[in-house]
């Protein structure tokens, strides 16, 4: 799929490029052997000059021609990054009003097609976005009595696909139909209510790949129903029921990439770039020019190729002109303007450097900042309680002795946590980080983290689970807790006043849920808040926390096979730990059964 631009942009690198340029080559031949020419030649000055300005300006103008094709590759190399960033961008912003579709869909006991309506119109579209959709998983038996129930309410309607020709026919005979219920806005497709897409092998793969993996599926380039050509794809998340988890349907949206692009990217961007974006899924990429800028993008399953190169007017096409005018140049000019060009070359460079070193600054004492506030918090404690304990004042009395020693142990408590917390960040930007992966008990990990958390934390949290149940999974026990002490320390921080820790197993995970009534996460923040040193909450009164608690958690789940998710349920704020279940394969030596990881349970579903 490609555009071609239009528009002017007017490149201005050249003398810098030149300066480079004719540095690198004095270095090479050095003025020592320039002036040597001269010394040690008995021919006319006039010639030994014209031969080595001739020589030199050979040399100069094919270094600038190199250099010159590098540095328009190195650009568009750039442009490409920024546009696959953007497209990557507005596909996130469509899947998450997807998944909100699929959200609602749990949330509700029943769905009408005007609450349908309303819901997309809140949510909004973008540019690009067509429409918004509810295809509904139907089985072959109950085709028809879904076809009364819905004429109903739209009259007329029916199940059908299309032949070749784009004639409306019956489905065919399969075991599962998904047709297209609902869509929003009205007005975006001409009357398809009822196209049934598992007909199609290209829609029903994408949608297959979404029952699969329960999450979103893209569609290879397809020739949506109300156009003529193929230049739009599909996005598929899966539906479940909340309770059973069972496949229920579809939440689709209808997608024309150029105008999505076109609404990423600013204008002036693309009006100088001809852009090209192929679906190279289970294939090679195709091959490219030297002087175009390549990215891959993995999107729902799908593997896209973006490739954009220079248009006429975009400054970036390397122009042999500047090459042919050095040849005419003259040794000394040369020499004149690569001293300047080559100065002002340092100064950029002195200065990016400069900017690099400040803002590199400012990151290391806002860490140092956040760090020694974070450790001197529990430090003050420790050493003025040392201090009381260690005067034995005979007004202490042996109940404020005792709370003290238990104050001090507390805090010593939150230091150790702060260090680990820190040993982890330090050793996952080293890669050093390891875990071990041994049978442990979910239930007996929860219970040494309340042991930890003091009286008072272990009052108001409320542990659920089969009585009895140990919940086994595979996993690093200390790695364990440490996700259960930032969890519950975060909800006991900022949560409400009720926190629950529930556990539970299905197939192959073990569940762990850290739950507060509190008002969770502001929505803006909720996508950032696994990143390192991001803090979704703050507190005027304190300087900020380090923001690595939730980041060092997810990275230690993902380590030991399993992962660490965030989202509102109701009223609740829920952090998910899931950890690969231990389940028995057969008896040990001592006679003791032996663990494994759990094996995963396809869906009895599907939708082709």
């Amino acid at each position: 799929m490609s555009r071609a631009p239009g528009g002017s942009s007017q490149g201005g690198t050249s003398r810098g490029r030149f300066s480079a340029v004719v540095n690198r080559s004095l270095d090479t031949s050095g003025t020592h052997g320039f002036r040597g020419l001269f010394d040690s030649s008995r021919r006319t000055p006039t010639v030994l000059v014209a031969l080595g300005g001739v020589l030199l300006s050979l040399v100069l103008s094919a270094s600038v021609w190199s250099l010159e094709q590098a540095e328009a590759k190195q650009a568009l190399d750039t442009r490409t990054q920024v546009l696959a960033h953007s497209i990557d961008r507005a596909l996130s912003d469509v899947k998450l009003r997807l998944g909100s579709i699929a959200g609602f869909y749990q949330a509700s006991e029943e769905v009408t097609e005007l609450g349908f309506r309303r819901f997309v119109k809140k949510l909004g579209l973008l540019p690009g976005l067509d429409a918004i959709a509810y295809m509904p998983v139907v089985v072959d038996r109950n085709l028809a009595a879904y076809e009364e129930r819905m004429r109903l309410a739209s009259p007329g309607f029916s199940v059908f696909e299309v032949d070749a020709t784009g004639q409306r026919i019956p489905p065919g005979d399969r075991r599962v139909h998904v047709p297209l219920q609902w869509y929003e806005p009205a007005e975006a497709f001409d009357a398809i209510e009822g196209f049934d897409s598992t007909f199609d092998p290209d829609r029903s793969a994408a949608m297959e790949h979404a029952r699969l993996t329960r999450d979103l599926a893209v569609s290879p380039f397809v020739r949506l129903v109300s156009e003529s050509e193929t230049d739009g794809f599909l996005m598929y998340w899966p539906v479940t029921d909340s309770e059973t988890e069972a496949l229920t349907g579809y939440a689709t949206a209808a997608l024309d990439l150029s105008q999505l692009v076109e609404g990423a990217v600013t204008d002036d961007y693309l009006s100088v770039l001809d852009w090209e974006v192929a679906d190279v899924t289970g294939g090679e990429p195709s091959s490219q020019a030297n002087l175009a800028g390549v990215s891959m993008l993995e999107i729902g399953g799908r593997t896209w190729e973006i490739v954009i190169t220079s248009g006429a007017a975009s400054g970036m096409t390397p122009n042999p002109r500047n090459s042919l005018l050095l040849l005419g140049t003259g040794l000394l000019a040369t020499l004149f303007i690569a001293g300047a060009l080559e100065n002002r070359r340092k100064q950029s460079v002195a200065r990016q450097e400069y900017e690099r070193l400040r803002e590199l600054t400012q990151a290391k004492d806002q860490f140092l900042a956040s760090v020694g506030h974070e450790l001197r918090t529990p430090l003050t404690s420790v050493l003025g309680f040392a201090e009381l304990l260690k005067s034995d004042h005979p007004d202490i009395s042996d109940e404020e002795r005792l709370s003290m020693i238990a104050t001090v142990a507390d805090e010593a408590t939150d230091l150790a946590s702060i260090v680990d917390d820190l040993l982890v960040a330090a050793r996952s930007e080293l890669e050093l980080l390891v875990v071990t992966e041994v049978p442990v008990s979910a239930r007996a990990q929860v219970a040494q983290v309340l042991e930890t958390a003091g009286k008072d934390a272990a009052d108001m949290i409320e542990v659920l689970g089969q009585s009895g149940n140990p919940y086994r999974a595979i996993g690093d026990p200390s790695r364990v807790r440490q996700i259960l002490r930032n969890l519950i320390t975060n909800a006991c921080r900022y949560g409400g006043d009720r926190i629950q820790v529930r556990l539970s197993s299905r197939a192959q995970w073990v569940s762990i849920v850290v739950a507060d009534n509190g008002n969770g996460v502001p929505e803006d923040d909720a996508g950032h808040i696994f990143d390192p040193y991001y803090r979704a909450h703050s507190i005027e009164s304190q300087p900020a926390a380090l923001g690595i608690g939730l980041s060092v958690a997810r990275q230690l789940a993902i380590l030991m096979h399993g992962d660490l998710t965030y989202r509102r349920q109701g009223n609740w704020t829920v952090f998910e730990l899931l950890l690969p279940v231990a389940v028995e394969t057969h008896e040990g030596h001592n006679g003791h059964p032996a663990m494994s990881n759990g094996t995963e349970i396809a869906p009895a579903v599907t939708a082709s």
